[in-house]
Formats: C-alpha cells, sequence, structure tokens
C-alpha cells in the first residue's frame, strides 16, 4: 500500500532472566491509537513469571518517508484489534 509503520521510540523494564532455551509467551496489545501513530505495549512470561515489559511507538509514513495519516483501512483493522 506504500505506508511503513516505523518505531520512532521505545522502552523497556526487566524483572528476571530468560536462557536460550526457555520458552517464552509474548503477549502484544495496542495501548494508544492516534491517527498519524500507535503504541505496542509487551508482556514476556516464562511460565507465569512476568520477564519483562515494555512499549514501542511508531509513526505511519509514506515511500518518500513523510509522516501521513493512518490509512482508513489500516486504522480500523487497529481500532479493531485494540478493543478485543
Amino acid at each position: 500500500m506504500g505506508y511503513h509503520l516505523v518505531v520512532v521510540g521505545m522502552e523497556a523494564k526487566y524483572y528476571n532472566s530468560a536462557t536460550y532455551d526457555d520458552l517464552l509467551i509474548v503477549k502484544t496489545r495496542i495501548s494508544e491509537l492516534q491517527s498519524r501513530g500507535l503504541t505496542f505495549h509487551y508482556m514476556i512470561y516464562r511460565d507465569k513469571t512476568l520477564l519483562a515489559e515494555g512499549a514501542t511507538k511508531h509513526l505511519c509514513i509514506n515511500t518518500n518517508r513523510k509522516p501521513v495519516v493512518i490509512p482508513p483501512r489500516l486504522f480500523n483493522i487497529l481500532r479493531d484489534a485494540k478493543t478485543k
């Protein structure tokens, strides 16, 4: 479609460590949705132990790398995913 969601910011908090062979569960949700961007929030677990959490902020850009409004079709998909 000619649009990209680029990462413009991120934060992370680490509570416990993981090792290479650990089976991890990553839960992701959209915590903020605006006309030009959104924020994903992540929680990483091993069994029921929270290992880390964080967030990434994304901005919608066009092929010229200019910020643009998220196309309505994609915005509606993201809005519906945020409410679930």
